[in-house]
């Protein structure tokens, strides 16, 4: 899809756009839970019927486009986060909107 504005020199379109952002120019990263406890040292909570979640976590530095792994119910699942927030007090805590990877 393009679009084009009759301004000087503002011709975009969304094919290049797309591979600019930020998450697809950055390798992302994995960060594996599997081994930790949910409620203990992360909340889960599934949402639309599973395929997306609520995270939140402490520490870990992780960005947009990442990808989490967790065990829930004896399951592996894996997730990307599609919106993260940071807290002030602490620092390292943040909480994440993911969507199931299917």
């Amino acid at each position: 899809m393009t679009i084009e504005y009759t301004g000087a020199n503002s011709f975009i379109s969304f094919r290049n756009l797309t591979k600019r952002l930020p998450w697809r120019s950055k390798r992302q990263k994995l960060h594996d839970y599997t081994t930790d406890q949910n409620g203990v040292d992360y909340v889960f909570d599934r949402v639309n019927g599973g395929t997306q979640g609520c995270l939140t976590a402490q520490g870990g530095n992780p960005q947009v486009g990442d990808q989490v792994v967790l065990k829930l119910d004896e399951v592996v699942e894996k997730y990307e986060i599609a919106t993260l927030d940071r807290y002030a007090t602490p620092p390292d805590l943040w909480t994440a909107l993911l969507v199931k990877i299917k």
